[in-house]
């Protein structure tokens, strides 16, 4: 992976950040705002719990998809973006454009997946 390569990826993945981090702080707002809510109807407390459950997974896949652009912003720092953290191949240049945080080859990530599926 060349400078250039690097330097793009490292833009991508802070701009990727930087409108998570908006979009969870949006988020929260609007989270606080459904716990200012005193519905006296049942029907309305209990959309507002369903819509703060709702919110709350989002936060949590973004929570983890920030744990991934901060992990692919290491290693960048370090040089070791671009290679498969399992099997130390190359990952894929289409892999690396597409999902810049992407930490596996197509290879190691399909049997991670598989893994997943079989304990499922």
């Amino acid at each position: 992976m060349n400078l250039e390569e690097r330097t793009q990826a490292k833009t991508d993945l802070l701009r990727k950040k930087a409108r998570i981090e908006l979009m969870r702080r949006h988020a929260r707002d609007a989270e606080d705002s459904l716990g200012e809510e005193r519905e006296a109807d049942p029907l309305d407390a209990s959309a507002s719990r369903r819509d703060a459950a709702a919110l709350n997974a989002v936060s949590e896949s973004e929570a983890r998809e920030l744990e991934r652009i901060d992990a692919a912003l290491r290693r960048i720092e370090d040089g070791t973006w671009g290679v498969c953290v399992d099997c130390g191949d190359s990952i894929e240049p289409q892999r690396r454009h597409a999902l810049p945080e992407a930490a596996f080859c197509r290879t190691c990530e399909r049997a991670k997946e598989e893994a997943r599926v079989a304990w499922r």
